[in-house]
């Protein structure tokens, strides 16, 4: 029996742990939620994940609700001795858990802040600029990032930067990544995620329709 992924691809955390189950050949039964409907606070789901919140993913042994854990919840168990995206060296894998603390605690809670006020209370241009800000010194702190490593963790990928991205392509969205700005995490982004084999399946595809969504709400001009 598959596990299952209930998911809004909409979402960035959905979209890094889809990233993470197509690098690693993971096979899954999508189960889709759609947040735009309210299906997140349906009775059905609720008994599944009472947060209400995508990703969730369900094996034999375990209900997963937080996308850092379902990813290395998948390494370890699905990983088929991978170890490059979740490494074993314990100095990089605590720098790894390091940076998904990061995107959980402090990059994801700037995104969603922002583009949850966009669609929810149809926030204004002059309303949108003061979420830019905050966006702005995020992104400052990722180019120190990768002014230290030439990922967001390591010197190789790891689930970190599946984490990152589906963020900072969203948050393009409000305050484009323009080289001139942010040389390193420009590069990072177009030159190594962007050229992964799946991400304009996975993140792109869901971005655009997040994008879709926001547009109808908001007199800022999106960057489409």
């Amino acid at each position: 029996m598959k596990p299952e992924l209930y998911l809004d691809r909409r979402s960035p955390p959905v979209r890094s742990v889809l990233m993470l189950i197509q690098a690693l050949g993971i096979e899954v039964e999508e189960k889709i939620i759609d947040l735009s409907k309210g299906e997140h606070f349906g009775e059905s789901f609720l008994k599944i994940n009472s947060c209400h919140t995508v990703p969730t993913f369900r094996d034999s042994k375990i209900t997963l609700t937080d996308s850092h854990c379902i990813l290395i919840y998948l390494c370890e168990n699905y990983g088929k001795g991978n170890n490059l995206l979740w490494p074993s060296d314990p100095y990089q894998r605590i720098q790894v858990l390091s940076k998904l603390f990061y995107s959980g605690t402090l990059l994801f809670r700037r995104d969603s802040d922002a583009i949850g006020q966009i669609i929810i209370n149809k926030l204004k241009k002059e309303q949108v600029e003061e979420h830019a800000v905050k966006f702005r010194e995020q992104f400052d702190i990722l180019e120190n990032f990768l002014t230290e490593n030439e990922f967001i963790a390591c010197d190789t990928m790891t689930i970190a930067d599946f984490s990152v991205v589906t963020i900072v392509s969203t948050m393009d969205m409000i305050v484009p990544v323009v080289v001139e700005s942010w040389p390193k995490l420009h590069n990072w982004w177009f030159n190594h995620m962007k050229k992964l084999p799946f991400y304009e399946k996975v993140n792109q595809d869901g971005l655009n329709a997040l994008k879709e969504w926001a547009k109808q709400s908001t007199d800022f001009k999106i960057n489409m």
